[in-house]
């Protein structure tokens, strides 16, 4: 498939393409990963980098604030644990401006910090969920409309849709098991475009061949 992209070609793959390989699975997963990392730099960085995120603003803005936010207060010693930790890394730098600009994200990425050993997982998504649709919200688009956007999009939904509903009567898992958790999920959950596949070729595992 990645082959017949040099040409221009777009075959639909039978197996499809895992949902972790998509900016919407990225995004998820990247923002799971910092909050179980306690938001230290670099997980941080990757997640604040992502072209979802914009947390109201201009994506270009946003991220141009990130590399500032990187090169003035993340570099050198490692900060405390924690979003108190980087909020004193910058206040350290007396950079105003950074630490204004970085008071809306720890206020949405808060709701990731849970300090009890173990959550139900129906909280954990909730609370995941609601920190994604956030962050990913730009000055002219609601993070809802960015981040289900697309056949990735809507996979992404659909995996949130399912694990909601097949999670309140589990028991809690440890709090540093879920971005694990749902990171193997979206590399499990299969993405199958809907259209725009060349109408005459395709790649089919055996089953599908028979």
């Amino acid at each position: 498939s990645a082959e017949l992209g040099r040409w221009n070609i777009s075959i639909d793959d039978s197996a499809g393409r895992p949902l972790s390989h998509t900016p919407p699975g990225t995004f998820l997963i990247l923002l799971a990963e910092a909050a179980d990392a306690e938001f230290s730099p670099v997980p941080l960085l990757a997640l604040l980098k992502h072209p979802l995120c914009a947390c109201g603003g201009a994506p270009g803005e946003f991220r141009a604030r990130v590399r500032e936010l990187d090169r003035r207060a993340l570099r050198g010693a490692r900060p405390d644990p924690g979003l108190d930790g980087i909020s004193k890394a910058i206040a350290q730098t007396k950079d105003e401006n950074i630490a204004a600009w970085f008071a809306p994200v720890a206020a949405i990425l808060k709701k990731l910090e849970n300090k009890r050993r173990n959550i139900a997982i129906a909280d954990a998504v909730a609370a995941h969920v609601q920190a994604a649709e956030q962050l990913a919200a730009t000055n002219e688009e609601t993070g809802a409309a960015r981040l289900y956007r697309g056949d990735a999009g809507d996979a992404a939904a659909d995996l949130i849709a399912e694990l909601s509903k097949a999670t309140p009567d589990l028991p809690d898992i440890d709090t540093k098991s879920y971005a694990a958790l749902f990171a193997s999920l979206a590399a499990e959950y299969p993405i199958r475009p809907s259209y725009g596949r060349h109408p005459r070729l395709s790649i089919l595992g055996p089953l599908e061949a028979r």
